[in-house]
């Protein structure tokens, strides 16, 4: 950590917390936070990726706090470092990034959220990013609109029963499984005539689950 101090060049420093957060330790993790305040993008992106790699939930605050960050590659990496980090005080933070004009930021914010253990409400940026231009957006907002079983996501999900992406359909139809409605049973049935036989065997498989738990 001595060395990260001492270092003026900002290739050294940068060599340096590289090094630090490939040896994934937790002490490190105060004087790497301190990078994301660096007036080298390159610095800040490398920080970031070394938090995210050694998974220290005391850099939560300093991550929080990049997340604005002006370098759309440091706000991808800040967000993916909080995603890793799977604490529940970022939610808000990856709620706003569904909406960052780059899509590699908005593509990790949607992913982190299927990352999130006890979280039971869906924000409404999360529901509305089920419309993002962006079918690996998409794709990860289905997939984590099942894991957190909203109901107030259902309407959302079986609209997009008829996404354009096959990819996002069958994450939706595998979200769908997760909730009990008759809306839902009726977009499974839908999903049964679906061009793609994957997307047609999880529509089957979630009916048959439907079926065995009455």
């Amino acid at each position: 950590m001595r060395v990260l101090e001492r270092a003026e060049e900002p290739e050294l420093r940068k060599a340096v917390i590289g090094a630090l957060g490939e040896i994934n330790s937790p002490e490190a993790a105060p004087a790497i936070a301190r990078g994301l305040r660096d007036r080298d993008a390159e610095i800040r992106l490398a920080a970031a990726e070394a938090l995210g790699s050694i998974g220290e939930r005391g850099s939560v605050s300093a991550l929080l706090d990049a997340i604005k960050d002006s370098n759309a590659e440091v706000r991808h990496a800040v967000v993916s470092a909080l995603g890793q980090l799977a604490d529940r005080r970022a939610v808000g933070a990856f709620a706003a990034a569904l909406s960052d004009t780059d899509v590699e930021v908005r593509r990790a914010a949607a992913e982190a959220f299927g990352n999130l253990e006890n979280q039971r409400v869906a924000p409404p940026e999360l529901l509305r990013a089920l419309n993002d231009r962006d079918a690996e957006v998409r794709h990860s907002v289905a997939h984590a609109l099942g894991h957190i079983e909203d109901p107030d996501a259902i309407s959302a999900l079986v609209v997009h029963v008829r996404d354009a992406s096959v990819e996002v359909r069958r994450a939706v139809v595998e979200a769908l499984d997760n909730f009990d409605d008759p809306s839902v049973t009726t977009a499974l049935r839908n999903a049964l005539r679906d061009e793609d036989a994957e997307v047609r065997h999880a529509a089957a498989k979630a009916l048959g689950n439907r079926n065995r738990s009455k």
